[in-house]
């Protein structure tokens, strides 16, 4: 029997609900990492001598790249059942904890038991085999997380709440700070901003490069990454360490690619993703569903060989997402909430591996989507982007559906649907009538092409017209006319 130990450390969540600008989401989330990365380095050197194997995080040496790519978990085995751990564990903590008090205290006013009182670091040890160890330590450690041991009160953040919210929101102080300098942050944009932490109105001024007249380079995008089906497959002994290797390098790598795009890392541990992205890339050859896409097809490579050789239940890992795409002048917390919640409803879709976005507009209205990411949606999305569409006819057949439901499930019941509904919208929108009124916008055709052809293939994905249907048949139509939206335009849903 072997020992090992884990080790979590919090509040996350509730100090990352105190931002309010882009520069408090960074901070929130990189100082959690940073401490991470200085207790990681404070254990390495027993590692190093043998006393200790660090399971996980893996991580090689790497230039800083502007994220926190520390997560909030550190497990290792004790070699030769050492009787000095966790104590040396403790011992790091400490120091830790005495290196922030003299690095802040310069910069805010705190007492000495400000992080004795906010920090929460939750300690697990167990002895076991090699066969299931990584499965008990998890289980024990969420079992402490959701306890809140160690003398963590739930009103901490409240009671520090001013201390924090001074410092996570005053973009100057963290820049002062000693983890602003670690990270690297400023040389890792790929644009650069005075204030170094761009501010949602940086972001989304990517979108106006190219000076063009449509609604959404108003708008921002929130994106959420959570790999699918991965905790069964880390618990497999055989696997752990090539897994937290491919976390390492997937983590890299997304950072990379989101930094290139023009985008804010807030946090990449391990498969856990979150940025704040315009929806045109700084170069103009990208928009954010070509991002999430290749993002997604750097997680499939880095784990193709984990999942040929641990697919036992035809459960391979991927990379689901929520995606929120709001005005910027949002609060950016809320919509983080947001964020969340369709991260958990992709993840609890039938085959998980799938994104939901949601579109929230200033006057209210919102269309909400989830797909599985082999549907190539992104693909629709990116052909629909500014093109030239006759909103009116958008509308319009938004009422049909609405209208011709009893019609629809007549079309429904026969076994070549797509014909029927082919010829539906033929008769309907594309007649000669139609096209003559429609001249001035030169759009008949693209029009077929580029909408309705791929509506009727949405359509036909499902079995019978219900209110689900059409109300998510409405949803896409509402999303493909945000994009065609210029301003100016009435916004009359």
């Amino acid at each position: 029997m072997n020992t090992y130990i884990g080790l979590t450390i919090g509040p996350i969540y509730k100090t990352i609900s105190l931002s309010k600008k882009t520069a408090g989401l960074w901070g929130s989330s990189y100082i959690f990492s940073y401490i991470m990365e200085k207790i990681y380095n404070k254990m390495k050197t027993y590692n190093e001598n043998g006393e200790i194997e660090i399971i996980t995080p893996y991580i090689e040496r790497f230039e800083k790249i502007g994220a926190g790519i520390f997560p909030d978990r550190f497990i290792f085995k004790v070699n030769n059942n050492n009787e000095n751990y966790p104590e040396k564990l403790f011992e790091a903590i400490k120091s830790t904890k005495c290196e922030l008090i003299e690095e802040y205290s310069k910069l805010v006013s705190i007492k000495n038991n400000f992080l004795d009182d906010f920090l929460k670091f939750n300690v697990a040890k167990i002895t076991s085999d090699e066969n299931n160890y990584m499965e008990k330590i998890s289980n024990a450690l969420n079992i402490l997380d959701i306890s809140d041991f160690g003398g963590f009160k739930t009103d901490t953040c409240k009671k520090y709440s001013n201390i924090l919210d001074y410092f996570l929101n005053d973009n100057p102080l963290i820049k002062k700070s000693s983890m602003f300098e670690n990270s690297n942050l400023k040389n890792s944009l790929i644009f650069k901003s005075n204030d170094d932490i761009p501010s949602t109105e940086k972001i989304k001024n990517i979108n106006n490069n190219n000076n063009n007249n449509f609604k959404y380079t108003d708008y921002i995008v929130l994106v959420k990454a959570d790999g699918d089906n991965l905790g069964k497959k880390l618990f497999n002994h055989t696997m752990t360490k090539e897994i937290s290797k491919c976390l390492f390098s997937f983590s890299i790598n997304a950072v990379n690619e989101i930094n290139n795009y023009g985008a804010l890392n807030i946090y990449a541990g391990g498969d856990d993703l979150l940025f704040i992205a315009p929806i045109i890339s700084i170069d103009k050859s990208k928009t954010i569903f070509d991002l999430i896409t290749k993002l997604k097809n750097i997680y499939e490579k880095e784990f193709n060989n984990v999942n040929n050789v641990l697919d036992t239940e035809n459960e391979k890992t991927s990379l689901s997402f929520g995606v929120n795409i709001i005005h910027y002048k949002e609060q950016l917390f809320e919509s983080l909430d947001d964020c969340s919640y369709l991260l958990e409803n992709s993840k609890g879709s039938k085959n998980k591996n799938a994104t939901s976005i949601k579109i929230t507009k200033r006057s209210g209205t919102s269309y909400k989507l989830t797909f599985s990411n082999e549907e190539n949606f992104f693909n629709y999305f990116n052909k629909v982007i500014n093109q030239e569409i006759n909103l009116q006819t958008l509308k319009g057949i938004a009422f049909k559906l609405n209208s011709n439901r009893e019609f629809l499930k007549c079309i429904f019941q026969e076994e070549d649907k797509k014909t029927y509904l082919e010829n539906y919208f033929e008769n309907i929108f594309l007649n000669k009538e139609n096209i003559n009124r429609l001249k001035q916008y030169e759009n008949a055709k693209k029009l077929r092409s580029d909408f309705i052809e791929e509506l009727i293939k949405f359509m036909i994905k499902y079995e019978e017209v219900n209110d689900t249907f059409l109300s998510k048949t409405i949803n896409y139509i509402g999303m493909t006319k945000f994009f065609l939206e210029k301003k100016g335009d009435e916004d009359n849903e």
